[in-house]
């Protein structure tokens, strides 16, 4: 939640204002906003997909014989 938190705030990173940095290498300094957007990518196909596949494993389970 603290990087979500910290994400949410507009102009939090200098990407934000300058969009052009969204093509710089994860290596260069200051461009932690790439490791940090790869774990919202992650964090977030973790919401939507687990939720969703435990319900259809319920429904399976319901439906068996």
């Amino acid at each position: 939640m603290r990087e979500l938190t910290i994400a949410a705030v507009p102009g939090s990173y200098l990407v934000d204002s300058f969009p052009i940095l969204k093509y710089v290498p994860e290596w260069v300094p200051g461009a932690q906003f790439k490791s940090m957007a790869k774990t919202f990518v992650e964090l977030q196909s973790n919401v939507i997909n687990l939720p969703f596949s435990e319900m259809l494993q319920n429904l399976v389970r319901l439906l068996e014989p």
